[in-house]
């Protein structure tokens, strides 16, 4: 099996655990990076708009868990399961992707990933980590505005 077919897989085991974060919502967003043994991870959620994690207590319609301890928990969830996801490829000897874009739709139950193997922003210090990930987020909320 492909190292990107497992990290789907594991993906989906991932995005069960956020679940109890975000009740109502239709995709859960995650994004990992790793360059230079950097890791990085963080997320976002899609209701009827993009919310990122600090905006999520403003949507009235569905029920989030949005406070910062709570935040602070999934935040380390999330970093210790790119960790592991890290330790699978080593253990493997297959190359880790220095960044993964993944989406879990909360509907379907369908995770679906992007992967990138080559270094973003490592190498350009005019470029940071957070750069490319605010990135990812203005461009799924242009999708969903010519969407609707």
């Amino acid at each position: 099996m492909k190292i990107e077919n497992e990290i789907c897989l594991y993906i989906k085991e991932i995005a069960v655990k956020y679940l109890d974060y975000c009740n109502g919502i239709q995709k859960l967003y995650l994004f990992f990076s790793f360059e230079q043994d950097v890791p990085f991870s963080d997320f976002f959620i899609k209701t009827n708009q993009i919310l990122e994690k600090n905006e999520a207590d403003k949507n009235n319609k569905i029920e989030l868990q949005t406070s910062i301890i709570k935040q602070k928990k999934y935040l380390e969830l999330l970093s210790k399961d790119f960790a592991t996801l890290i330790e699978k490829a080593r253990q493997k000897k297959v190359e880790i992707p220095t960044e993964i874009k993944a989406e879990y739709d909360c509907k379907s139950g369908i995770a679906t990933a992007s992967f990138c193997y080559e270094n973003k922003y490592s190498e350009d210090e005019n470029i940071f980590v957070t750069d490319l990930y605010e990135q990812w987020i203005d461009n799924e909320k242009k999708k969903l505005k010519r969407s609707n």
